[in-house]
């Protein structure tokens, strides 16, 4: 892969590695709650206002994968409309 194809970064090559962690959830959200109707609840918690989407995690992805995150390492960026800083008993 050429130097700018942003997953060069996670080559094992890479002389550093800026390849983000990701853990995709399983069962997804809408595979878990399969009823819209059962979302409102869910939402009405979340601070953002509104539940989130792939693109909001896949966005994400790209930006720390791109050259405008070269100065970001060794973060956990939570990707979840403000809902952890919310509830601080589920961060345990």
């Amino acid at each position: 892969m050429p130097p700018s194809d942003p997953r060069s970064a996670c080559s094992p090559s890479a002389p550093t590695s800026r390849c983000p962690p990701t853990s995709p959830a399983s069962p997804t959200f809408h595979a878990a709650v399969p009823d819209p109707a059962d979302h409102e609840p869910i939402r009405a918690q979340v601070p953002l206002g509104r539940l989130g989407r792939a693109e909001d995690v896949a966005e994400t992805v790209a930006f720390l994968l791109s050259e405008r995150s070269s100065y970001i390492t060794g973060q956990d960026l939570v990707i979840d409309g403000g809902l952890v800083p919310a509830f601080p008993s589920l961060t345990g």
